[in-house]
């Protein structure tokens, strides 16, 4: 479940870093007075279509592990709580019990920061029609990465709530 998480973020980091570099670029052409500018503020725009066609790309690529690595990786910690209840301590169910509320904590910030990014997004004003597409297709990507990362927080909350009822 960690690599493909580790590589959203990973490409989250870098479109982040590739948007504002593509946006002191822009913001060092100043009023778009001549021909060249105008040439070089179209360039850096396809280069950010781009940079977020890619971006997609890795998102789209990496939810489907993710999700099948959720999912073996809670139903294991299911039937390991179910078999382990007979014989565990509830030390050890403690110590579970905290990785998974920290493994929450963690999806819900993670989850806030690409809620914001995503907003960002769709507040960028309408340029060209590879841009747009282009910024469609994140957007709908990260939309399914908060899909995954509510059925992650779902998933931790029963098993939180599975604690409680059988103590």
């Amino acid at each position: 479940m960690l690599t493909p998480l580790r590589a959203i973020a990973e490409a989250t980091i870098d479109i982040g870093t590739q948007i504002q570099r593509r946006s002191d670029e822009v913001d060092s052409l100043g009023t778009l007075g001549t021909q060249g500018d105008y040439t070089r503020f179209k360039q850096v725009v396809q280069l950010v279509a781009e940079d977020m066609s890619r971006y997609s790309i890795v998102l789209e690529k990496q939810l489907p592990s993710f999700s099948e690595s959720r999912d073996n990786a809670f139903e294991a910690l299911s039937r390991g709580i179910a078999l382990g209840r007979e014989s565990s301590s509830n030390d050890s169910e403690g110590v579970l019990e905290d990785q998974i509320r920290d493994l929450e904590e963690g999806i819900s910030n993670v989850k806030g920061e690409i809620a914001a990014f995503r907003g960002i997004l769709a507040a960028l004003p309408k340029i060209d029609s590879r841009f747009n597409k282009s910024r469609r297709n994140v957007i709908a990507s990260l939309d399914s990465v908060i899909r995954e990362f509510d059925a992650t927080l779902d998933m931790a909350r029963n098993i939180l709530n599975a604690f409680h009822t059988t103590r």
